[in-house]
C-alpha cells in the first residue's frame, strides 16, 4: 500500500470515529464491537481446524502418527553427545592420591562396611562363584528368555530401556539376539564387539534375578535399582570412553565401586562360555 493511500485510509477512519462519536458512542462502545467482531473471527477459525483435524485424523497414518508423539516420553532422543554437555561437573578430589582400587577376595558385609561409602574404587574378587548365574547365563539363555515373554524385545526398546552398541553394527537388543553363530564366535578375522542393554521390564528382571541374589556383603539399607544392566561381548569390542561416574574395568573380575554422586554402583564380570557377560547394578 503507498503511502498516499495509507494517509486516505487514516483520514477516512478518522471522520468514520468522528461520526460514531457523534452520535453519542464512545471509545469503549468501539471497542468492545472490535473485539466482538475478533471473536466470531477466531471461533470460526478454531471450529473449522477441529472440524478438519477430526476428519484428517480418522486416516491410519495421521492418527498413527498422533499415538506415538502422545506415547514417547521425548520427541528428541537422548544421545552421548546430549549426556556429555548436561552431565553435572563433578569434584575429583577423592581421587587424589589414588594410585589403586583396594582389593579384596570375598570380603564380608562388616568389613565392607569400613569403605562402602568413601567413593574409593574397590575391587572384591570371588565373590560370585555361587551365583546359579555363572552357569546359566549365555546369549541362548538370553535369547529363549526374551522370546518366551511376548513382544519384550519391542517393548524394551519402546519404554525407554537403553541399549548401547558402542562401536558394533547392532541397532537393537533384537538384532543381538537374532546374531549368526559365527558372529558370537570371534576369531582373528572377525571384528571384536561388545554390546549392553538395560531390563527395565518387570518380567524380565523376575526372571534373570532367579539366578542372582544381592550380593551379600552390601550394606543392609542398600536399595536394589529397577532395572539391571548386561553388557556382552569380547575384549576390544568398546573404545575408551567417558562415563558420568567414575569407571573402572578389569577383565574377569568383580567390580564395585561407586558413583561420583555417591550412590552405590556395582558391575559384575565373569567368563561364561566364550562371552565376558556382566551385570550392572
Amino acid at each position: 500500500m503507498s503511502e498516499s493511500k495509507k494517509l486516505e485510509f487514516k483520514e477516512n477512519l478518522k471522520e468514520l470515529n468522528k461520526h460514531y462519536m457523534k452520535l453519542g458512542f464512545t471509545w469503549e462502545n468501539l471497542e468492545d464491537a472490535f473485539l466482538e467482531s475478533n471473536f466470531k473471527w477466531y471461533f470460526i477459525i478454531f471450529t473449522v481446524f477441529l472440524t478438519s483435524f477430526s476428519v484428517v485424523y480418522e486416516f491410519q497414518c495421521v492418527n498413527t502418527a498422533v499415538n506415538y508423539l502422545l506415547g514417547i516420553r521425548c520427541i528428541f532422543p537422548n544421545n552421548y553427545i546430549v549426556w556429555a554437555a548436561t552431565r553435572p561437573i563433578a569434584s575429583c578430589d577423592f581421587c587424589v592420591d589414588l594410585t589403586r582400587p583396594l582389593l579384596f577376595t570375598n570380603v564380608s558385609q562388616d568389613k565392607f562396611s569400613l569403605h562402602a561409602y568413601t567413593s574409593k574404587p574397590i575391587l572384591i574378587k570371588e565373590a560370585f562363584l555361587h551365583w546359579p548365574a555363572m552357569h546359566v547365563f549365555t546369549l541362548k539363555y538370553f535369547e529363549e528368555l526374551y522370546s518366551n515373554i511376548e513382544l519384550q524385545q519391542n517393548r524394551n526398546a519402546e519404554e525407554g530401556c537403553q541399549f548401547l552398541h558402542f562401536n558394533s553394527n547392532f541397532i537393537s537388543l533384537k538384532d543381538v539376539l537374532s546374531m549368526s553363530r559365527q558372529t558370537t564366535v570371534k576369531v582373528p578375522i572377525k571384528k571384536s564387539w561388545y554390546v549392553g542393554w538395560g531390563n527395565c521390564d518387570p518380567a524380565i528382571l523376575q526372571q534373570m534375578r532367579k539366578h542372582y541374589p544381592k550380593p551379600h556383603f552390601l550394606p543392609e539399607d542398600s536399595e536394589n535399582p529397577s532395572t539391571d544392566y548386561i553388557f556382552v561381548g569380547y575384549d576390544g569390542g568398546a573404545t575408551l570412553h567417558v562415563r558420568s561416574y567414575f569407571y573402572l574395568f578389569i577383565y574377569r573380575y568383580t567390580l564395585l565401586y561407586f558413583h561420583l554422586i555417591l550412590d552405590l554402583y556395582l558391575e559384575l564380570n565373569f567368563l561364561v562360555g566364550p562371552f565376558l557377560i556382566t551385570l550392572e547394578w
